[in-house]
Formats: structure tokens, C-alpha cells, sequence
């Protein structure tokens, strides 16, 4: 499905909810697990594409920190 125009708020409401109820990866997942969250992930960027996965967030302000931007 191709996206025409600019996120509504509720468009954006909705992938803010979807992303902080996402799961976390544990080195103690099975590896069914693994590919469920994968799965997930996968599923949640290809419908909200202006949202980073939570963990990624934190870590892109990291290295821009780091990199003096």
C-alpha cells in the first residue's frame, strides 16, 4: 500500500501506543521468540515508517552525541 499525503495525529497517536507496547528482546527468548518480535518489528515499521523501534531511538542520539552533532 502506497501512502499519499502527511501522518495524521491519529495516525501518529497510533504508531506512538503500537511502539511503546512493543516487546523486548531477551538473551533468554526461544528462538521462535526471536522470530515472533522479529516478525513484529518488521510488521510495525512497514506501517508506521516515521517511527524508529524504541530502543533505536536512544541509541541514534548516542552515537549523534557521540559524533559531536
Amino acid at each position: 500500500m502506497k501512502r499519499t499525503g502527511a501522518v495524521t495525529e491519529t495516525e501518529r497517536a497510533a504508531c506512538e501506543a503500537w511502539r511503546d507496547s512493543l516487546p523486548s528482546r531477551s538473551r533468554l527468548d526461544t528462538a521462535r521468540t526471536r522470530v515472533e518480535i522479529g516478525d513484529g518489528y518488521d510488521v510495525f515499521l512497514a506501517a508506521c515508517p516515521d517511527h524508529a523501534l524504541p530502543f533505536e531511538e536512544g541509541r541514534a542520539a548516542d552515537e549523534n552525541e557521540g559524533a559531536g552533532l
